[in-house]
């Protein structure tokens, strides 16, 4: 919990500025500019025309798009959910997953080795994906109405499963790359990939090497 509350702030600062526009800032900065020119043009016609230093100016506009803890928590919560509904999809279908490679690996162990020691590798990289999605939708479901650390803690969730959409391509990818497993069904996987992509598209991984 320590290295969250390390990040939290940082962390729901990026967070805030990242969210898609439409639910948090393209309105609120529309209406804030309106309002602005509306009174600029009532105090030119009452007195001398003031320069507004355009330091000044930006730091108006960048104050008035930030979204407040309302705003973040509802569009954190769309996101969320999207998480908790998709992912588990994904489950039974590495489920089926693994159960293929073990047969695929069984019957070429005597003969293709270094092919089933391969195969080997991808059915744990089967158990790693679902360990992830399980800890991913748990953690994704805590109520963070009202605790700021929970909120941080369910912002870091939503931003750093882009890194579990990654994985489930990457994963689709090993397998359609050989012959011996282009024939396992990963559409599944793909769907829910393209679920995660959705709610991370518009989102900076601040944890992504660059």
């Amino acid at each position: 919990m320590a290295y969250y509350k390390r990040v939290k702030y940082p962390a729901l600062m990026l967070f805030s500025l990242c969210m898609s526009l439409e639910a948090f800032g393209a309105t609120t900065v529309s209406t804030s500019l309106s309002s602005l020119e509306e009174e600029k043009e009532q105090v030119q016609s009452k007195r001398p025309r003031i320069e507004i230093p355009a330091t000044a100016s930006s730091l108006v506009i960048e104050n008035a798009a930030l979204p407040t803890r309302e705003d973040l928590y509802e569009g954190l919560q769309r996101k969320a959910r999207v998480l908790i509904s998709e992912l588990p999809k994904a489950k039974p279908a590495l489920e089926r997953i693994e159960r293929e490679l073990i047969t695929k690996i069984q019957s070429i162990q005597s003969t293709n080795f270094r092919r089933a020691t391969e195969l080997a590798g991808l059915a744990s990289s089967v158990k790693m994906l679902k360990s992830t999605i399980h800890n991913t939708v748990i953690l994704a479901a805590r109520d963070c109405a009202h605790d700021d650390n929970v909120l941080g803690l369910v912002a870091i969730t939503v931003i750093g499963s882009g890194a579990l959409k990654n994985d489930l391509i990457k994963f689709s990818s090993l397998l359609g790359d050989k012959e011996d497993t282009q024939n396992i069904d990963c559409s599944v996987l793909m769907d829910v990939s393209a679920s995660i992509h959705e709610i991370t598209k518009d989102i900076v991984d601040p944890f992504q090497e660059r």
